[in-house]
């Protein structure tokens, strides 16, 4: 090969020879995977990934200047001890993930998609992660990203796509600026990763308040998006700490279930006695019957107007609410709720 001031490539990249990356920049489009091989070591100068495509790269791959990946970059290493780093491509410009095994897995692939998230999520750092070993063994693995792909997401965990829901890998740890920022984790089970500071496709609450309205209580809420949720539960309480009472006979329903925008709710409570303080939480429930409680809201004895506070708590098993319930006519139980 000679030397080339930029070059795009749509197929394989098979270097037999010798190439003379130059200030070149090479850029891989091809809607179909492309591998880079030959019996020749290549070394870029930049290297820019395309939105779709997915590049096969060996160990022997370096990058000298930038690279930038927009599509997928996949590698399969042998993993059985110590530690096994994959796609760092540069140890100053880029770098993919480590797997520390507690046993053989076998030759183990990486795919890392950069500058976006992994279908059906929101709210996530912009890289999705896929990790398929031959044997699947308990493993640290650390994830990095760069800081310019962080999408607001101050500390994030690992999460990974188990059973039909993301889960929460153990033992969370984050370091790293730059180029190598990363969090690490321990996992049992390999799917596709993502790193968020919240699950990635609960309910994105935007807003929580509660304000006298006459001699009831107006409870609102607002969604950014409704991903896999299911509905609502509210609750009162005479204190922070509760007791807590349901107000809603039936799950108060999504009302634009599965969607990437949201809506807004108001529940009416007249079973108070004006000027008291009462308190308010909230829990959104998923299609796996997974829960979060934000809250608690409350409102202030003299000024009636609200004090409103979005607190996020715990995630955790709510009434085992199959995904069947959906299908089952619970978009049309009643509500009492005033818009």
């Amino acid at each position: 090969m000679g030397t080339f001031v930029g070059l795009t490539i749509g197929g394989n990249w098979t270097n037999n020879g010798t190439f003379t990356a130059s200030s070149s920049l090479v850029t891989f489009n091809g809607t179909a995977e492309q591998t880079i091989g030959g019996s020749s070591a290549t070394t870029f100068n930049n290297l820019t990934i395309n939105t779709g495509a997915t590049v096969v790269v060996p160990t022997t791959v370096a990058v000298n200047g930038t690279l930038t990946n927009n599509g997928a970059l996949k590698q399969t290493r042998a993993v059985s001890s110590g530690t096994v780093s994959f796609l760092n491509i540069s140890s100053t410009k880029y770098y993919g993930v480590d797997i520390a095994p507690q046993g053989d897995m076998g030759d183990t692939t990486v795919t890392v998609w950069g500058n976006q998230a992994c279908a059906g999520t929101q709210n996530t750092v912009l890289r999705c992660f896929d990790i398929s070993p031959t044997t699947s063994q308990q493993a640290e693995i650390t994830l990095y990203y760069r800081d310019a792909e962080a999408n607001s997401q101050t500390t994030p965990n690992i999460w990974h796509f188990s059973g039909g829901s993301w889960v929460q890998a153990t033992g969370i740890t984050r370091g790293g600026t730059g180029e190598g920022t990363w969090v690490k984790g321990t996992v049992t089970t390999f799917s596709p990763f993502t790193l968020s500071d919240n699950d990635p496709t609960a309910v994105d609450l935007t807003d929580f308040s509660a304000a006298w309205d006459g001699d009831a209580v107006a409870v609102s809420w607002e969604t950014a998006q409704e991903l896999d949720n299911l509905g609502f539960n509210l609750y009162r309480g005479e204190s922070a700490a509760g007791p807590w009472t349901r107000l809603n006979a039936e799950l108060i329903p999504t009302q634009n279930p599965g969607a990437v925008f949201g809506a807004t709710y108001t529940w009416l409570d007249e079973g108070v006695t004006p000027g008291a303080t009462y308190f308010y939480r909230l829990e959104d429930v998923d299609i796996y019957g997974v829960s979060t409680f934000h809250g608690p809201v409350s409102t202030a004895p003299v000024d009636p107007s609200a004090v409103a506070l979005a607190a996020f708590g715990a995630r955790g098993p709510a009434f085992g609410l199959p995904l069947a319930l959906a299908a089952l006519g619970l978009w049309g139980l009643a509500r009492k709720r005033r818009s």
